[in-house]
């Protein structure tokens, strides 16, 4: 999912890498704001998370382990009361029925049975109020006990989102680790449950035994592999400028295998992508941002073409062989 919006996030990341003090929790909610609302970003939401409370990853056990024994608490206390309401319930129904007899009786002209019946009615009365009441207390302790399991879950979500975000600044600060959407993937997976490092580290290594096992190497998705190409091409022709460099581009699109996805999409769009650079090249912005900028604006450009004069007129530029 990363690899999908690293041309909208991945300068933004560089920019905080690169400075020289420690970017805040705040800096980093910005940077990923263009994930906000995007299909399957449930994880990143935590960054987004109010953080109150500065957490380690003991204290989040401590909060969890609260959490399991405060909803464990709940669960006995939800039966206890369940079952006094049944006794409640029961008790309600029986007094329905003696008052059924006590109908009967009377009708009957049964007067004895019906006085003596009303007695019983009477006790069960009584008896039903004190179920009724005894039923209240477990109640309420069950009603508190949800409030006080409620808040610590509340707690936990905080100090998972503080943990959470420290642990992401914590990667973009460690220059051991290259920068990419598939590091930073990892380096989130395990979160909170585990750091930052532990969690590159397995993933990595579960990611090298399915390589061994199946002989298949993890590709990139198309829209990085675009930002890739472009970044890659960008700096081969650094010193080039308009159509010297769109004619560069051309011939390093060609120079991909032809059985390539990223060679078909790229010359059926080339339209798009030569607009994009175009476009880019004389924007105001720093050398190093140039290929987010173009990526951005390619996608964009793809994306904005919906009517048949628009399809037609990239079919037209398409980059043929032959």
């Amino acid at each position: 999912m990363l690899e999908s919006y690293w041309a909208e996030i991945g300068w933004a990341l560089h920019l905080l890498r690169s400075q020289p003090r420690k970017p805040t929790h705040e800096q980093l909610a910005h940077a990923l704001e263009p994930l906000r609302g995007r299909y399957n970003a449930e994880r990143i939401l935590y960054y987004f998370r109010t953080a109150g409370e500065a957490a380690s990853s003991q204290t989040i056990r401590q909060t969890l382990r609260a959490l399991t024994k405060s909803r464990k608490q709940e669960r006995k206390l939800k039966q206890v009361s369940n079952d006094h309401e049944e006794r409640c319930l029961e008790a309600l129904r029986a007094i329905e029925r003696t008052k059924a007899e006590i109908a009967d009786a009377e009708k009957n002209e049964e007067h004895a049975i019906a006085r003596a019946k009303q007695k019983i009615l009477e006790s069960a009365n009584e008896a039903t109020l004190r179920r009724f009441l005894e039923a209240c207390r477990p109640c309420e302790v069950f009603k508190k006990t949800t409030m006080k399991g409620d808040a610590i879950h509340d707690r936990l979500e905080e100090q998972e989102a503080y943990y959470f975000r420290e642990q992401a600044l914590r990667f973009l600060r460690d220059k051991r680790y290259e920068l990419t959407p598939h590091n930073l993937a990892a380096a989130i997976t395990g979160l909170p449950r585990l750091s930052y490092r532990k969690s590159i580290e397995l993933c990595l290594k579960t990611e090298a035994e399915i390589e061994a096992k199946t002989g298949n190497k993890r590709m990139p998705q198309l829209a990085f592999r675009i930002l890739e190409f472009v970044q890659a091409n960008l700096r081969r022709g650094e010193t080039l400028k308009g159509n010297a460099l769109l004619d560069f581009f051309q011939s390093r699109i060609k120079k991909l295998a032809k059985k390539d996805d990223l060679r078909t999409y790229l010359a059926e769009n080339w339209i798009h992508l030569k607009n994009a650079i175009l476009e880019a090249t004389k924007a105001d912005c720093v050398r190093a941002e140039l290929p987010y900028f173009v990526a951005r604006l390619f996608e964009k450009n793809r994306a904005s073409c919906t009517t048949d004069v628009d399809r037609l007129l990239a079919a037209k530029e398409a980059l043929w062989d032959g």
